[in-house]
């Protein structure tokens, strides 16, 4: 197993960004093959919910803040108001939910069978970020199918915490010319404990196995949006 190289121009932000409505991926992730007319934002569940927030970015990425069971992939604006979300649901097979959108600004209601079925309120109050880039080694090889894991660790969790996971990603890995790639994390602000310390640990799989990783979990963020 190599190590994997780690720049992280840290960026920590709450929901004050230029442009809430949309937010915009890292440059080099999947280009955007639909328009979403007005989805792509930030919108939080109305009424009880496991889900913090379900995030459509401009460039068709999905994330799902605070879903402990289910990892956001993409999504895709299908016409007359359909629309389909790709995600993980425990396991390797991806899910794909079909669901019919109906948009009345500030409110977004997604009809259909899937836990994501309800209505929502563009609100991206409380949802931090963290965004940086990893690069690999020069030499290094990647295969087609390598994927990046990203996981943001409470480190002073207590045991059984769900290992103290704040957020988790997996990408599909897509490198730019000098071997590095962006990423953007979201994950719930209200979770965060300024005496608590918490890092980054990245790492590259495929076929089942690690190829590449961090020696250390990289510190990154404490309660005040601070740079470590």
């Amino acid at each position: 197993m190599r190590p994997l190289w780690f720049v992280l121009p840290l960026l920590l932000t709450l929901a004050a960004c230029d442009d809430p409505d949309a937010p915009a991926p890292p440059s080099g992730e999947a280009p955007a093959t639909q328009a979403r007319e007005g989805l792509a934002g930030i919108w939080r569940p109305q009424g009880d919910s496991d889900l913090n927030a379900l995030v459509l970015e401009d460039e068709g990425q999905l994330y799902l803040v605070g879903d402990g069971e289910r990892r956001g992939l993409r999504w895709e604006k299908n016409g007359d108001g359909a629309v389909t979300l790709h995600y993980l649901g425990g396991g390797d097979a991806v899910t794909e939910d079909g669901l019919q959108a109906t948009l009345d600004n500030p409110a977004l209601t997604l009809e259909g069978d899937s836990p994501f079925a309800g209505e929502y309120r563009r609100d991206p109050a409380g949802i931090g970020t963290l965004e940086g880039r990893v690069t690999l080694p020069e030499d290094g090889a990647v295969p087609d199918k390598g994927v990046l894991v990203l996981t943001l660790r409470d480190l002073s969790a207590a045991d059984g915490d769900q290992d103290g996971q704040l957020a988790r990603r997996l990408i599909r890995l897509s490198l730019e010319g000098d071997l590095a790639m962006p990423f953007r994390l979201y994950f719930d602000q209200t979770r965060v404990d300024g005496a608590h310390r918490y890092a980054l640990d990245a790492r590259v799989i495929a076929d089942g196995g690690t190829l590449f990783a961090l020696p250390a979990p990289r510190r990154v963020l404490n309660a005040d949006g601070d740079r470590q």
